[in-house]
């Protein structure tokens, strides 16, 4: 008997361990995951403003707009920036290389073309800036930015280097950039001395190529430019483009000029 009392001891002593919720292994498994905050979210009107403004602005005009003084302008109370809304909204999507005066100082650094924006992140880009940085500025809206892009498309094909510009993003873009920037091996045709200080130097590197060591604006560069098969009529078009454009205020090629150099 006393026996059978001991077993029958020992089995609810392990009946009772194998019902016992109160272990290590079944707390961890009921216990709700450690999970981190979500992040609040940005619910501003100049949300997506901000995002592209981080994304494409923020290096040369810094974080807080202050930019970089004696290279990048501020767009915090910036004079220039808050008197013309058209204007900034021409800088966005065209680019600039013209000398400016921001605040009583003068700036004189090149501002790429924003082309790869679409007219609502132009909108939302300039309203942040306009709306941030103790600014109180106009509001764009994609509309204005249409009517700028149109007027724009409407002037070039009205211009006489519309033709060129046409050669330029078929044939030299992808070098030389849409705004005629350097790049690590190609030389830059905005404000180039190198380029508009010799017209018959200029018509023969395109026609004929060159691999010729150049220095430009104080760097050297190696790289090879190819021969373009030009008609006179062409390469006159081209040079004409560029030697006006970029803020490049340059010489004018005629077809007779190409034809002399070949």
């Amino acid at each position: 008997m006393r026996k059978l009392i001991t077993l029958l001891f020992a089995v609810a002593i392990f009946v009772f361990a194998c019902n016992d919720n109160t272990s290590p292994s079944n707390n961890n498994a009921s216990a709700p995951a450690n999970n981190p905050p979500a992040a609040p979210v940005d619910n501003s009107p100049y949300a997506a403003g901000k995002g592209v403004y981080q994304r494409i602005c923020i290096v040369c005009h810094q974080p807080d707009g202050t930019g970089l003084e004696g290279t990048y302008p501020p767009l915090a109370k910036s004079d220039f920036l808050l008197a013309d809304k058209r204007r900034a909204i021409l800088q966005v999507i065209l680019g600039s290389s013209n000398a400016i005066t921001v605040n009583g100082k003068k700036y004189n650094s090149l501002m790429p073309a924003q082309s790869n924006l679409k007219d609502d992140e132009v909108a939302a880009v300039l309203n942040y800036v306009f709306h941030s940085f103790d600014n109180n500025g106009f509001t764009v809206t994609e509309a204005d930015v249409k009517s700028v892009r149109d007027s724009v498309a409407n002037a070039e094909k009205n211009s006489p280097y519309y033709a060129g510009k046409t050669i330029y993003t078929a044939k030299c873009a992808s070098c030389h950039t849409a705004d005629g920037a350097a790049t690590r091996v190609c030389p830059p045709l905005a404000g180039s001395a190198y380029l508009l200080s010799n017209k018959k130097r200029a018509i023969t590197q395109l026609i004929k190529g060159t691999s010729e060591e150049i220095t430009v604006d104080g760097k050297k560069y190696t790289g090879s430019m190819p021969a373009q098969e030009l008609s006179d009529e062409d390469a006159a078009a081209v040079i004409n483009y560029i030697t006006h454009s970029f803020g490049n205020k340059g010489y004018t090629v005629t077809e007779a000029d190409v034809k002399s150099a070949r």
